[in-house]
């Protein structure tokens, strides 16, 4: 057997296979020992049923031999017992008996034993069918082993990702942010992000890589230190020829053109994303902005009434001189902007039925008296109840409310 390191459920991290031997009949458990032992098995013998449950508990075995009529407790009550702990592929049992009892056999390959033999024993076919269940064994614990580390591996790349949206200490005097994201599975390819470009004007993104999954949240990272560098590190957002005193913010629609011309659909993957890009003016308070084949901003006024107006709109990447066009929405103490990803109204129940925008609207109008942040997460809450399971894709919603009180 190959040297293998299990996970941390299992006690045997190298070196011989450890067999349990359970047999009233102390010569079939001498006569075990002796052959297994020749085989590079450690074997360990239990006279009885109890013995072998206590020795089970205390220590680790790779495969138990267990005889099925037995004088203390036959061995299926045995098994029974043993499966309440250990799967087949954590402790894999061979149940031996000296009647070929098809009822028995049957009995015990349904209360979870993974093989079988008769007495007399053929020894070579007996250490044949332990090197067999030994070696399944090995297989599956490798697979589950790999499994859980790369489990470990996506959950800890999903922190990073995380790490990359806005901070939670995040603050602007007059104005409150909120944000929600869901991704469909451990890495998601929406990414969101606020960015204080100058002392009056805020940036923000939300934008959706297509497909899921590694290859989509690695274009989604990619995506997000890109638009998130300060100009000495060459970003999108601000024009870094110019000296600090003399700082060009660049407006949404050039930012979105040069994201069009640095990133054509790539035809070896068929990857592209769609983008909401707008920077709010602390003055003016007018909200600038441009979507790339995105959802188009809510505006949801503090009288209570909705807006979204309809615009131009194409993925970056899938057209190369596509002319985008920026918009423009003046805002007053009170109003609140709503930007989501496709996945928050697309999101279906069992019936195939999508959430859709009219109850989108409905959400946050019902709760236009509770926080930004309330009401963010209310609609995320009613987004995952409707579809009651998993998402079928990443879900995204950030928005910000012009405070009634400015500074």
């Amino acid at each position: 057997m190959a040297e293998q390191i299990y996970g941390r459920n299992s006690l045997r991290i190298t070196g011989q296979p450890r067999i349990l031997v359970v047999d009233d009949e102390l010569y079939n458990c001498r006569l075990l020992e002796k052959a297994l032992s020749r085989k590079n098995f450690l074997v360990t013998t239990a006279s009885g049923a109890i013995q072998a449950l206590d020795y089970i508990k205390s220590q680790y075995f790779d495969l138990v031999i267990l005889d099925i009529i037995m004088p203390d407790m036959n061995g299926l009550s045995v098994l029974s017992e043993i499966r309440k702990t250990f799967s087949q592929v954590r402790l894999p049992v061979i149940m031996t008996t000296a009647i070929d009892s098809s009822e028995d056999i049957i009995k015990a390959l349904h209360l979870g034993a993974n093989d079988y033999i008769t007495k007399p024993f053929d020894l070579r076919v007996l250490v044949a069918r332990i090197e067999t269940h030994l070696e399944l064994k090995l297989l599956n614990e490798t697979l589950d082993y790999n499994y859980r580390q790369l489990k470990n591996d996506l959950a800890d790349a999903a922190k990073v990702q995380l790490s990359l949206f806005p901070s939670p200490n995040f603050h602007v005097p007059g104005i409150e942010f909120a944000w929600e994201y869901k991704p469909c599975i451990e890495l998601g390819g929406d990414t969101l992000n606020i960015l204080k470009l100058d002392n009056d004007h805020i940036g923000m993104y939300l934008l959706d890589v297509s497909g899921h999954g590694v290859k989509s949240a690695l274009l989604s990272t990619a995506l997000s230190h890109i638009l998130s560098a300060m100009p000495s590190m060459g970003g999108l957002v601000i024009d870094s020829s110019k000296r600090k005193s003399s700082q060009r913010i660049i407006p949404p629609v050039e930012v979105i053109k040069r994201l069009n011309k640095q990133f054509p659909m790539n035809f070896s993957t068929f990857q592209f994303f769609t983008i909401l890009y707008g920077i709010i003016n602390l003055k003016t308070l007018e909200f600038h902005y441009v979507t790339a084949g995105h959802p188009t901003p809510i505006l949801l006024s503090s009288n209570g009434t909705i807006s979204q107006e309809k615009t131009r709109s194409m993925a970056i990447g899938l057209l190369k001189n596509f002319s985008y066009e920026e918009k423009c929405i003046s805002l007053q103490p009170g109003d609140r902007i709503y930007l989501y990803s496709d996945g928050a109204v697309e999101a279906s129940n069992e019936n195939n039925e999508q959430f859709g925008t009219e109850q989108f609207i409905q959400s946050i109008l019902n709760d236009r008296d509770h926080s930004i942040s309330k009401s963010s997460s209310n609609l995320l809450q009613k987004i995952r109840d409707w579809i009651s399971g998993p998402p079928q894709d990443d879900i995204s919603v950030l928005a910000f409310e012009i405070c009634k009180k400015q500074p």
